[in-house]
């Protein structure tokens, strides 16, 4: 798994229930107009399979050298390498 350096600027976070052709291209765009670090939001009701939907982020991102972090969904890095990290809103007890 490599792991990919934020560099200072601007960190984006992103909904991940917006359509997926929606999302992508609008990461694509700002991710062209450079971000340090993409974090997917921890909302994931509307997605389908989130584990595809992080991978295809996660290699976007990647063409970019841009790292990508999950909220709250530590059993998600291991299943997804395009993924450098997690984001808690509170760190849990049991981690």
């Amino acid at each position: 798994m490599k792991r990919r350096r934020m560099k200072g600027g601007l960190y984006l976070v992103v909904d991940p229930s917006k359509s997926e052709i929606e999302l992508i291209s609008a990461l694509n765009s700002v991710l062209e107009e450079g971000v340090c670090a993409v974090q997917l939001w921890d909302h994931w009701d509307q997605v389908e399979n989130p584990l595809a939907l992080i991978e295809k982020v996660g290699k976007l991102c990647g063409s970019f050298d841009v790292p990508l972090f999950i909220n709250n969904h530590p059993e998600w890095v291991e299943d997804c390498p395009s993924v450098s990290g997690i984001h808690f809103d509170e760190w849990p007890t049991d981690y």
